[in-house]
């Protein structure tokens, strides 16, 4: 027992505690804290009643920990892994059966239907060919020259016929312009947001991928990440006619999704959009003139970026959960489909069967990849930052790039046509400055004279 010893300042009889500094020596009357020569510990002590709750601590969390590795280094079983292919056509009711795939390792070679059902991966090589290299000085005459700003930046679409340039605002408005002097002509209410527009101007009619604003959502630099709705079809002359009031519909297309791309073929005849629902994406090809149902092909992926055309109109290329895929547009089923990961951002096609990938990593690179190989033949360091965008052509000749940045976005015009040497020339450029921001993707006309940024800002890029 602890001997009995009296506060020398108030007569109290002190008493002993203990924490984790050591023992000290307490009096409730005065509440000094003291150390007694009769109580205290010695230096000693303290230490070791210290190491021996590290010692404890550590050992606490080191035998899960040990006995879990050792699961991991001999398990008790094979656990197989499981692959699934994301093509799944309309008319089939179940989803596709999912094959194992025996680990590396293990005894037994992998089953004959399991290897049949792997696809190939892209090999995207880890050297860089060349940097580009963006001068700073004026660009020449054929590149993107700024000519104007619209009001309405959020769907561009133009009709050389009428000479006229569509845009549509946030606040559900279509606005058009007179293409030679930006003039405002008129304006129209839509039964919903905009946020896609198609002019067939020969045939007199405009497709709008509309959105309630409720279901519309937008990043801080103007980069759209989520919409849902339909496809509204409107009549031109009625449209563009004196009549005042919201725009009168003649045919909705039912898809009820984020329509990340439409166009229409070659021949005017389809109308092909590339979208993304709760169950996954779609790849759709609807007649304008209903003379057949509409053919669709659907895919158990997510994260939707971007759909292309080649410049003869008879495939498809897209980008959906990491996958790029090729779609034949005669007999509207997959082609292919291989692996490129998720750094893969954007895409366009380019006359002689290459194929042209945006990867964003650390920083941006450009990457050619030849169609007959589906191998990557060059990757180009572009020394930039930011969302990615990228767009061809309807030629196939002419390729546009823009990152949507802080303060340090551009635009970048290629000529991807082959001819030449090298075979990718940038033709022209335009900075951003804080003035002139480039935020946002951007959309090129279906004529493919005019770019036009998320802002507003409107460039001539064609004759």
């Amino acid at each position: 027992m602890n001997p009995v010893t009296l506060c020398e300042a108030c007569g109290h009889e002190l008493r002993l505690q203990t924490d984790w500094f050591g023992r000290i020596v307490l009096c409730p009357g005065c509440q000094a804290r003291l150390k007694h020569p009769a109580l205290a510990v010695s230096r000693t002590a303290n230490w070791g009643r210290r190491l021996g709750l590290s010692l404890f601590l550590v050992a606490l969390v080191s035998v899960p920990v040990a006995f879990g590795a050792s699961k991991m280094l001999w398990p008790a079983e094979p656990v197989p892994a499981y692959i699934e292919d994301g093509v799944v056509p309309v008319s089939k009711p179940d989803r596709p059966k999912l094959f194992p795939i025996i680990p590396a390792g293990d005894s037994g070679p992998m089953p004959p239907a399991a290897q049949a059902r792997i696809d190939p991966h892209l090999v995207i090589p880890a050297t860089v060919d060349a940097h580009l290299v963006i001068p700073t000085t004026s660009p020449p005459d054929g590149g993107p020259r700024l000519v104007g700003r619209l009001p309405a930046s959020l769907a561009f679409a133009s009709d050389p016929s009428r000479k006229l340039l569509f845009s549509s605002g946030d606040d559900g408005s279509l606005r058009w312009f007179d293409e030679a002097t930006l003039r405002p002509v008129g304006s129209r209410v839509l039964p919903g947001v905009a946020y896609h527009l198609v002019c067939d101007g020969p045939r007199g009619k405009l497709y709008a991928a509309l959105s309630s604003p409720t279901k519309l959502q937008f990043g801080p630099l103007n980069d759209r990440f989520a919409a849902l709705g339909d496809i509204h079809v409107f009549d031109l002359e009625r449209l563009l006619g004196p009549a005042v009031g919201p725009a009168l519909v003649v045919k909705v297309i039912p898809c009820q999704a984020h329509v990340w791309s439409m166009r229409l073929s070659p021949d005017r005849a389809s109308l092909h959009y590339f979208a993304e629902t709760s169950l996954g994406v779609q790849v759709a090809c609807v007649d304008v003139l209903d003379r057949h149902e509409p053919k669709v092909i659907e895919m158990q992926l997510g994260g939707a970026l971007a759909l292309t055309r080649s410049p003869d109109g008879k495939t498809l290329y897209g980008l959906a959960g990491g996958r790029l895929f090729a779609v034949d547009v005669a007999e509207w089923s997959v082609r292919w489909s291989i692996l490129v990961g998720s750094n893969i951002m954007s895409l366009a096609a380019g006359p002689a069967d290459q194929l042209y990938l945006i990867e964003r990593r650390l920083s941006l690179h450009l990457l050619v990849v030849d169609l007959d190989t589906r191998q990557v033949v060059s990757r180009y360091g572009l020394g930039l930052e930011g969302r990615p965008y990228f767009c061809s052509s309807a030629d196939g000749r002419r390729a546009y790039f823009s990152n949507s940045a802080v303060t340090s976005g551009l635009i970048l015009a290629f000529d991807v046509s082959g001819k030449g040497s090298p075979k990718l020339r940038l033709t022209g450029w335009s900075r951003g400055n804080r003035d002139l921001l480039v935020r946002g993707g951007i959309r090129l006309s279906d004529d493919g004279r005019f770019l036009l940024t998320g802002v507003g800002q409107l460039y001539r890029v064609g004759s």
